[in-house]
């Protein structure tokens, strides 16, 4: 029934205008003191921007089973500069809705969950809820990165959870890759390779796909190129590369064995703690 609905008229009825007006950047401020980066030029870019296809030529070539297994996305804020947050939200679903001819299945994304951290304006969430595919959902008091997951997930209708942070932007054809490999083992948690948003002038650059995680003696996350003798044995660009720790902002896993898996400690109060809640959920994930 998807194919029916008339998706550039439900994004007409959105009041893009005045969802943006809201917190814009005002001349003589300082466009980093809110987000850490240039709002002033976040909110010049239109919130349904192309990207550069960033894929090996290979990855064009691929082909993915007709069975995949639909996602619920969710993206958890507080107090995110509304232009990042509803680019995040019109790329992952405008990808599958501009790609008929594509023959990408638009039933993939089944819905999008927001979980709105108690920011500042409520507004936030209500406008947002009136998208397609939106549902948002807004805690009653500041809870955290961990526990706003955790209730996104918990309402999650399909079988397979994606996370996503609220400041990033999808590429062509990204979930598919994703959905494969969690179709063909729900055990496995898996993640894109990141590309990079400049801060200062968002233009979208691409990440070396020759690299996997790792952590340092404090336990913080950080990116480690892969071996000599790594590179060597990854004959193809394609294949996956196996990583004892992922970035936990963009990952996708199978419902039931997150929940298997006991989810994420909710005894993480705080933002910017999440490494170490995230890294004992990957390492569980290791050891099951």
């Amino acid at each position: 029934q998807d194919l029916d609905v008339d998706w550039d008229d439900l994004w007409d009825q959105f009041e893009e205008r005045r969802y943006l007006s809201a917190r814009r950047w005002k001349g003589g401020e300082d466009p980093y003191r809110l987000h850490a980066f240039n709002q002033r030029e976040s909110e010049r870019i239109p919130s349904d921007r192309a990207v550069r296809d960033t894929r090996n030529h290979r990855c064009m070539t691929l082909h993915y089973r007709q069975d995949l297994s639909p996602t619920s996305v969710i993206i958890t804020f507080h107090n995110e500069a509304r232009s990042t947050l509803l680019r995040t939200i019109r790329s992952t679903v405008m990808d599958f809705l501009s790609s008929f001819l594509n023959r990408t299945p638009v039933h993939l994304v089944h819905e999008i969950i927001l979980v709105d951290d108690f920011s500042d304006d409520p507004d936030d969430c209500r406008l947002l809820g009136k998208l397609p595919k939106v549902k948002c959902l807004r805690n009653g008091r500041r809870e955290g990165l961990i526990r706003s997951r955790i209730r996104g997930a918990d309402v999650a209708q399909a079988g397979v959870l994606t996370f996503l942070d609220s400041h990033c932007e999808v590429n062509k054809d990204w979930l598919l890759p994703l959905l494969q490999r969690v179709k063909e083992d729900p055990t496995r948690v898996v993640s894109p390779i990141i590309d990079i948003i400049n801060l200062d002038t968002f233009a979208y650059v691409a990440a070396s796909s020759d690299l996997r995680g790792g952590f340092d003696w404090s336990l913080h996350f950080k990116w480690e190129q892969l071996s000599t003798e790594q590179k060597a044995k990854r004959l193809d660009p394609t294949e996956p590369i196996k990583t004892p720790i992922i970035a936990g902002g963009l990952f996708v896993i199978d419902k039931a064995w997150f929940n298997h898996l006991g989810k994420y400690d909710s005894a993480m109060d705080i933002w910017g703690g999440e490494n170490f809640g995230e890294l004992l959920f990957f390492l569980c994930a290791w050891l099951c």
